[in-house]
């Protein structure tokens, strides 16, 4: 009996390990295409400024907090860690919140599984923002650091409902919910009461930012950044086409398309050109294959990846395009780091060195591409340079030969 309790006190550890394993494995191998496509999707920065501009609206320390966490993305085994350890953390925050209604916790620590597996779901739908997964965990971590009394309990949730809304978004709403626990040792109207009450509260905490916030109410029910429309999202086969793009994965490129053809645009471009870096089809047979820009215009991961082509094959006016608009086209208006890094070197080859530096002296305000734009720093200040870099100094003289084909 003794051996067989002390197996229970290990489960919940054994738990959280295989839970680890399997959201790390997920998104390190099976899924990787959404970590590059959420980190193409924003520009964090490390200024006041921008933290600033967060915290002014309902929900920004969220939206802070998950972009700065999506910026470690452009490292798949670093953004597969992010999610292993939030799943963990979310776990464990969970067993907090078991312990406070049932008694023997550790033969019900399977039910502290569903929580993660909720969010793990919630970071596999494009259209929902790293904001929301964020929210949900801090707010459960609100919820577990609760005192145990019922009225001390209800007193400090009426301070943090308001100042929780402001930070985390509507996620707070499980916060006054989180009472109803109290329903079997309290007076039952006592509670709901008081339940209803915060929620009252919180209403008022939504109706009252509408008038200091330049959102309309209903955006701000929802969340300023719970959701992102998905008209110029793409699909997961562009994503994962963008990725390997992104990677220089040629070969892969040229095995996946030969066994699952698409008449995708875009994907076609890619194909094309994968297969022309493998020297697989001639230069004439490739230039054939890229389709007009209107056409691979469809979504933001189409725009990347055929900006990518384009700048391969020397039209740069059209990369620099495409990029423009997969930028312009993120749902909640961001600006892109990846988007602004193709700007730097479209504009350095065709010599419009003040516009790269304005790019560039942004990017050196990132975590992720501060040295890479350091780097370009000094080939824009000293032009001369250019001529020692093959990439860059090929392209230039092509665009400086060659007549521009689109404009």
């Amino acid at each position: 009996m003794h051996i067989k309790e002390k197996h229970l006190q290990l489960l919940p550890t054994l738990q959280n390990a295989l839970l680890a394993v399997a959201v790390f494995c997920y998104w390190m191998w099976i899924a990787p295409h959404l970590l590059f496509f959420r980190e193409s999707m924003q520009l964090f920065l490390w200024t006041e400024d921008y933290l600033s501009e967060r915290l002014a609206v309902p929900g920004g320390f969220a939206q802070y907090l998950g972009e700065c966490i999506v910026q470690l993305f452009l490292n798949p085994a670093i953004g597969a860690g992010c999610y292993a350890l939030m799943a963990v953390m979310t776990k464990i925050v969970s067993a907090r919140l078991l312990s406070s209604v049932i008694t023997d916790k550790v033969r019900w620590s399977w039910l502290t599984l569903l929580p993660p597996l909720v969010l793990w779901y919630i970071t596999t739908v494009p259209t929902i923002p790293m904001t929301v997964p964020v929210a949900l965990l801090l707010t459960i971590t609100l919820m577990a650091i609760l005192p145990d009394n019922p009225r001390s309990s209800m007193w400090l949730t009426i301070v943090l409902v308001p100042t929780g809304y402001w930070l985390l978004g509507p996620a707070i709403v499980l916060l006054p919910l989180y009472h109803l626990r109290f329903l079997h040792r309290a007076q039952r109207f006592h509670i709901v009461t008081v339940v209803l009450g915060t929620l009252l509260l919180l209403a008022g905490s939504v109706v009252a930012s509408s008038r200091v916030v330049a959102y309309p109410l209903r955006m701000l029910v929802h969340g300023i950044d719970y959701h992102w429309f998905p008209e110029l999202m793409g699909d997961e086969e562009e994503m994962i086409y963008d990725m390997l793009s992104r990677r220089h994965r040629w070969a892969t490129i040229v095995n996946r398309y030969n066994t699952h053809p698409s008449d995708n645009p875009a994907i076609l471009a890619v194909a094309k050109y994968a297969l022309y870096h493998e020297g697989m089809i001639e230069r004439q047979e490739l230039l054939q294959g890229l389709a007009p820009s209107f056409r691979s215009q469809n979504s933001i991961p189409a725009m990347q990846m055929i900006s990518e082509v384009y700048l391969r094959v020397g039209f740069i006016t059209m990369s620099q395009r495409n990029a423009f608009e997969a930028m312009e086209g993120i749902p909640n208006c961001n600006k892109s780091a990846r988007s602004l890094y193709r700007l730097v070197e479209t504009n350095l080859i065709t010599g419009q060195y003040e516009v790269a530096l304005k790019y560039i002296t942004i990017l050196e305000h990132t975590l992720m591409y501060r040295s890479w734009a350091n780097k370009m720093r000094r080939l824009v200040e000293h032009p001369q340079r250019i001529r020692n870099h093959v990439f860059y100094h090929e392209l230039q003289l092509v665009y400086n030969a060659t007549p521009d084909a689109f404009f």
